[in-house]
Parts: structure tokens; C-alpha cells; sequence
């Protein structure tokens, strides 16, 4: 029964805790978005790691506490946040060392994004999807 609750890892089958972002076994990321969803899409990569934004605030960076993990030693443990209000998304830099780009911008203050934003974290692109 308590494997129900598990989540499967789509990459390597491994049944890991459902508090997991990423598979203990492979390191493959659990929050890989259905499609319809908001997501933001690694830029560069063969589209296989996209990150759905399910919850109300979706945390960006180094540390596996984060809903998205991202391994780049130019992003900070907790660099960001993605946050959903109504049906509008914004991103806001919490207090990172590198800061956010927004379609080559710099931002300073929560930016709101729109499907196609071009995000950059660190040496990271990413593009926001919207549903």
C-alpha cells in the first residue's frame, strides 16, 4: 500500500518518496511537466527536461529543497521564484549573486512572464510555456 503514494521515476522505473524533486536513483527530475501545464523548458537541450509549475510558488536553484533544481555553479541555492496569481506568472529574484535576465533584460523587482519569455539563471536558458 505504501508504494502508492511513491512516485515512479519516468527514466530508471525507481519508486522514490513522494516528497522528492529528483530520482534518488538517476537524479532525473520527478516535477517533468504533462503537457498543457505551464512549464519552463531547458533552451539548447533535446526538450526531454521541462519543469511543470504546479504549485502556487515554484523555487529555482542549487539546493534540492527547490521545486526545480538546476545544476549550474552560477546559480545560487535559492535563486528564484516562479509565482502563479490568477492566471498570471511572475518571476522574482530571491536575492541571488548572478541575477535574472528576462529576454536579455536584467530584472530588479517580480517581472510578470508570458509564454515565450526567454529566462536566464546563472549560464542556464530556460523558456517559460504557458497552457
Amino acid at each position: 500500500m505504501e508504494s502508492d503514494s511513491k512516485q515512479l521515476c519516468r527514466i530508471c522505473q525507481y519508486e522514490n518518496r513522494p516528497q522528492n524533486n529528483f530520482c534518488t536513483r538517476c537524479g532525473t527530475s520527478l516535477n517533468a511537466s504533462n503537457e498543457g501545464e505551464p512549464r519552463l523548458v531547458y533552451v539548447g537541450n533535446d526538450g526531454n527536461e521541462n519543469f511543470s509549475l504546479t504549485r502556487r510558488e515554484n523555487r529555482i536553484g542549487r539546493d534540492l529543497s527547490n521545486e526545480i533544481v538546476i545544476h549550474d555553479a552560477q546559480i545560487s541555492k535559492r535563486h528564484a521564484v516562479i509565482i502563479r496569481d490568477g492566471d498570471h506568472y511572475f518571476i522574482e529574484d530571491t536575492g541571488s549573486k548572478n541575477g535574472i535576465f528576462v529576454d536579455g533584460k536584467r530584472i530588479q523587482d517580480r517581472k510578470i512572464i508570458e509564454n515565450g519569455c526567454l529566462l536566464k539563471l546563472g549560464s542556464t536558458f530556460l523558456k517559460f510555456e504557458s497552457a
